[in-house]
């Protein structure tokens, strides 16, 4: 796995983390699983982001696109949805949006790219 791969698995994983410390955050202040919407719908995103970012650390090449393609839409959906109604802090926005764009990054360097159609063949 290059250096690149390894360092972007990091990066979405630091994310993932505060993703998730901040909905169970949340699920404290609200006092129940199916208060709004962010509750109800933040078990599956934490778990299907879990996911993704363990299969591009297998060297799914299928994980990595389906990560960059859906990270815009979600960003645009917990700013105009989430963050007005809930008080989300914006410096974990920021943090989260910071670590999710530098991974992206290194998600698409040609040595990253060559690593993924490479694991891809010896599956």
């Amino acid at each position: 796995m290059p250096t690149h791969v390894r360092f972007a698995l990091v990066l979405l994983w630091a994310a993932w983390l505060i993703s998730g410390c901040s909905w169970i955050v949340h699920l404290y202040e609200v006092r129940g699983w199916g208060a709004d919407l962010y509750s109800a719908a933040g078990l599956p995103a934490v778990a299907i982001q879990g996911a993704l970012i363990y299969f591009i650390g297998r060297g799914s090449n299928l994980a990595r696109l389906l990560v960059l393609i859906a990270a815009i839409p979600a960003l645009v959906i917990v700013q105009v949805f989430f963050s007005a109604q809930f008080s989300l802090s914006p410096l974990r926005l920021w943090a989260e949006t910071a670590l999710r764009g530098a991974a992206m990054v290194f998600l698409l360097t040609s040595r990253s790219t060559h690593w993924f159609k490479r694991a891809k063949g010896t599956e």
